[in-house]
């Protein structure tokens, strides 16, 4: 374990490649510490805040950038971005013998435990480690999964940490800017099915930065990517958007389904996604501000028992506050799941919409269960086959998105 304390994490409790396109003032965002509530209204940049251990989430930050072209991350709510980047100064103010340090995250709200947030640690502490930077997971199991060492830093320096995520790549960056010297470490989540245990890049959260102790002063934290908005069309979703199942990000539904394609587009798949994570999304889905809006969406609300009901308030709030055209499918069969109960709720919400036919396409018998030659073992995700049976079904009932 190279010596890295666990209990940062045990604590923290679970959570492109460009450089960020806005810096700006962070507005409404809270700090919890011991579990207590404290609000701060403004931190503007190149000015301090000293934190002593919590969460710090971003709820809103605004600033000056591109917005014409990129997303920055100027709303209230969650992210499903697949490339981004999250930066902070940190100031260390005291160094101890204890293990302690700053980590960066999208902190999960909601979703599978078994299924891991991936942490950008730095270790601050005055022992061996000082300089160490990390990336952990945390559920199932606190585990490093790259570690690199030697950035040089006393009390006092200024230190740059970036976090950033491009499709299933996570890199942290750690420079020194009043001693120059920079680390970098980076780590490829695996995406071919199976991984053991369920490693997914795509969790849909919060922006976090978290003090697992000592005292540090912090002058800005900025999420902003290079995603582009304004794009033919976005693919919202799942696991099965992410891809997971497909030997590699080509073989998304998604990607095979725009290949050859002139038109641009987005795909935000996040896995254990359910319609209740969608709606904590709003903003930024609206900022993208897509032509076509793909929700394929439904299958974790039915593996976790949410009511059809429950379901398709979700989804009327999704469906409300996204602009332009909607494109929502009938559920693919997964396990022994009939997805009856659910395509019949699909066809009782208000508002415009087109429905993609995906029982059928992925489904066999009567009621339709999991052709098995289209999935992969677990009989939920799609293997490449039933991906690009998917691309097909999207192709033909809609056209309009190539």
């Amino acid at each position: 374990m190279i010596g890295l304390g666990l209990s940062p994490f045990n604590r923290f409790g679970g959570g492109g490649g460009l450089s960020p396109v806005a810096l700006g003032t962070l507005i409404d965002h809270d700090f919890t510490t011991a579990g207590s509530l404290t609000d701060f209204t403004e931190v503007k940049p190149n000015s301090t805040m000293s934190m002593t251990g919590g969460y710090f989430r971003v709820v809103q930050a605004v600033g000056t950038g591109n917005f014409n072209n990129y997303v920055t991350y100027n709303t209230y709510g969650s992210t499903n971005l697949e490339r981004y980047t999250l930066e902070t100064i940190v100031i260390p103010r005291t160094l101890t013998s204890d293990s302690y340090g700053v980590s960066l995250s999208i902190k999960r709200t909601q979703g599978y435990e078994s299924s891991p947030d991936y942490i950008g640690f730095l270790e601050m502490d005055s022992g061996a480690n000082k300089g160490l930077l990390a990336i952990y997971t945390s559920n199932p199991v606190a585990q490093i999964v790259g570690s690199a060492t030697n950035l040089s830093f006393s009390v006092n320096d200024r230190i740059k940490m970036t976090w950033e995520r491009t499709l299933n790549v996570l890199r942290l960056t750690c420079e020194n800017l009043t001693n120059p010297n920079t680390v970098s470490v980076s780590y490829t989540v695996p995406f071919a099915f199976p991984s053991s245990p369920q490693r997914f890049a795509g969790m849909i959260g919060k922006p976090t930065m978290y003090f697992s102790g000592g005292t540090q002063d912090f002058e800005y934290l900025t999420y902003s990517s290079t995603c582009k908005k304004n794009v033919h069309v976005t693919y919202f979703g799942d696991s099965i958007t992410w891809g997971y199942g497909t030997s590699a990000i080509a073989n998304r539904y998604a990607d095979v389904l725009m290949d050859g394609s002139s038109k641009t587009y987005n795909v935000c798949g996040s896995a254990g996604a359910t319609t209740g994570d969608l709606a904590l999304c709003l903003n930024e889905m609206s900022i993208l501000n897509s032509t076509y809006n793909v929700l394929c969406i439904g299958v974790n609300d039915q593996g976790l028992g949410v009511s059809t009901a429950t379901s398709k308030t979700n989804l009327e709030t999704i469906l409300a506050a996204l602009p332009n055209n909607k494109i929502l499918n009938y559920l693919i069969p997964f396990l022994t799941n009939n997805p009856n109960a659910y395509n019949t709720m699909l066809d009782t919400i208000t508002g415009g919409y087109k429905i993609v036919d995906l029982t059928t396409a992925l489904g066999t018998g009567s009621p339709k269960l999991p052709n098995a030659s289209l999935y992969t073992v677990d009989l939920i995700h799609p293997n490449d086959t039933g991906a690009n049976t998917i691309a097909t079904t999207y192709a033909t009932e809609a056209p309009e998105l190539i």
